[in-house]
């Protein structure tokens, strides 16, 4: 960088130094009725898209990290993890999501409710007029926002103090995401195009997913909870032994039943539910498991295999290159491994449906690779892996067999087994002069 510019640039950072806006004093400004601004010439696949706006857009001028760092720092990092909790789920599981009204009218609504000091004033001025012009088309809070602020306050978030309000939590989305597509300048910019492109689509994929959820719970179970057919797992005491070694004396079936089901159930249908009966994600273990007939220590055990006290997540992150230079979180994960914050001796919190979700994929696969390398630790991992593949080869077996017994006349193609000498691919569909291959890789 040349003097000049990094001269021109602590000058801009001078310049815009200090509080930005005053989110603690209500400001009124009456009922409206907003008109939507959103393009009407997109080709209809993206009107399931939304672009996200950002602090520069709305007050004309971005938030700095330590900006965004020194607002977090003023609220107790337990109420903050409650209400971004909340509203994750509100996003998550309220009818047309970040577009309906309840969500308006609490991420964008509070805008207007913002006041700021003298020297702030124009700031306060421009996003008033931004949000009363594009009320309906503004895109504040979303998943990838709220995982990103919800990592930040486990950093950086006070020991006590009071919860944020609404106005403050809409402010702290508008700076996140500004700072969102950061995650990739360095050492990314050293790195191909392709190889950019597949780290972003991987990054993008975690979140705002929305399966069908029995068919995700049916899938989870079919893969996970049926031995491999054949290999090293496929007998019987050995796949006894790394059941007993991933979920202990419950088993992967009254874990998945009585524990894992359940919570991924009442996250993607009940939570952020506006007076429903399972609204909040907080959850008093001893309490929850108060009425089942399940052995408590135990399922209460597995369930805090999933969480992580606000240290195990700082070390988490720090540990893992997850944060950057200025000291915001960088792509974190941390709440993706780990879905629930311990915020009270055996009380948790769910930080998001999406995050629990991933606990269904990859967190089962994760389990059993960890129980499979204790008990082997030189070729568990790569056990655990050539496994693994064959039980989604076998559930596509399994689901193109469906297929057949329901629609005799598909063109379905399978081998007498896997891997047996007559075998073309996997799975193969022939319709007309047309012919797909499917092939799994997730092997070895």
């Amino acid at each position: 960088m040349k003097k000049a510019e990094r001269t021109r640039r602590k000058r801009g950072d001078r310049k815009h130094k200090g509080q930005i806006l005053d989110t603690r004093k209500p400001h009124s400004v009456g009922d409206r009725t907003l008109d939507s601004l959103a393009n009407r010439h997109l080709h209809p696949s993206m009107t399931y898209m939304s672009k996200y706006v950002t602090a520069e857009q709305i007050f004309g001028r971005p938030m700095t990290a330590a900006e965004l760092i020194d607002r977090i720092q003023a609220y107790s990092w337990k109420g903050s993890i409650d209400r971004l909790a909340d509203l994750a789920a509100a996003v998550a599981n309220t009818p047309d999501g970040h577009q309906s009204e309840v969500i308006k009218k609490r991420t964008i609504d509070p805008l207007l409710e913002l006041t700021a000091q003298p020297e702030s004033a124009s700031l306060l001025k421009q996003s008033r007029t931004f949000v009363m012009s594009n009320r309906d088309s503004i895109l504040l809070a979303h998943e990838e926002a709220i995982s990103f602020l919800q990592h930040l306050v486990l950093l950086r978030g006070a020991d006590d103090g009071v919860a944020p309000a609404d106005s403050e939590i809409s402010f702290w989305l508008a700076g996140a995401n500004g700072h969102l597509s950061h995650w990739n300048a360095d050492p990314w910019q050293r790195s191909s195009e392709l190889d950019r492109l597949m780290a972003e689509m991987v990054r993008i994929g975690r979140f705002n997913n929305h399966p069908d959820d029995l068919r995700e719970l049916v899938r989870t179970y079919l893969i996970f909870g049926i031995a491999p057919p054949r290999g090293k797992l496929a007998q019987q005491n050995a796949w006894a032994d790394l059941q007993k070694a991933a979920f202990g004396n419950l088993g992967f079936e009254e874990f998945f039943e009585g524990v894992l089901g359940p919570l991924y159930m009442l996250s993607s249908q009940f939570w952020g539910v506006t007076n429903g009966p399972f609204r909040l994600s907080r959850i008093h273990l001893r309490e929850f498991f108060s009425q089942t007939s399940m052995r408590k220590d135990e399922a209460i055990a597995l369930l805090k295999s999933m969480s992580g006290t606000r240290a195990d997540l700082q070390h988490q992150m720090q540990t893992g290159k997850q944060l950057q230079e200025n000291g915001l979180p960088l792509a974190p994960i941390a709440l993706r491994h780990t879905p629930f914050v311990e915020v009270e001796p055996d009380v948790i919190v769910g930080s998001s449906p999406g995050a629990v979700l991933t606990q269904l994929r990859t967190g089962l696969w994760s389990r059993y690779r960890s129980a499979s390398k204790r008990i082997d630790p030189k070729n568990g991992a790569i056990t655990w892996a050539s496994s693994f593949g064959d039980m989604v080869e076998y559930w596509c077996r399994r689901v193109a067999q469906e297929v057949q017994r329901v629609r005799p006349s598909a063109g379905i193609m399978l081998s007498e087994s896997a891997g047996s000498p007559d075998e073309v691919e996997d799975v193969v569909v022939v319709e007309g002069d047309a012919v797909v291959l499917f092939s799994r890789e997730c092997g070895a």
